[in-house]
């Protein structure tokens, strides 16, 4: 955060915060009492899309336990309420829950190639 200080009678404070990356969503604010924020955030979900990824990620079931070992049944489980979910049209924010530990499993493992493949697929639907 950079801090921008006036040497005048009135001290004037500029902060500034760069955010760099996917940083949907995002609020930020200080030192400003009993007030409230409002935020709305026009972003469609791509069932369709997310179903599509989530076949692709099923491609790689077989090769399961040799990627993820003692979390192979946890992820093949995610994987499978992430499909149900999206067949439901349940909210966004469930499904995007599933594929993040996916991802979050699939990022202790990268030196497997599946992983990564997985990593990339998730990262088509912005997770």
């Amino acid at each position: 955060m950079e801090n921008n200080h006036h040497n005048n009678k009135e001290k004037d404070t500029n902060h500034s915060v760069s955010v760099s990356g996917n940083a949907t969503g995002v609020q930020i604010q200080q030192n400003v009492s009993n007030s409230t924020q409002t935020q709305a955030v026009n972003e469609v979900f791509e069932y369709e899309k997310v179903l599509e990824v989530l076949h692709e990620i099923s491609n790689f079931q077989q090769m399961f336990k040799d990627t993820y070992g003692n979390e192979a049944e946890q992820v093949l489980d995610l994987l499978n309420q992430a499909k149900q979910a999206v067949t439901n049209r349940e909210h966004p924010s469930k499904i995007k829950g599933f594929l993040n530990v996916i991802k979050d499993i699939s990022l202790r493992v990268t030196s497997s190639l599946v992983a990564t493949g997985i990593l990339g697929l998730l990262s088509q639907v912005g997770i």
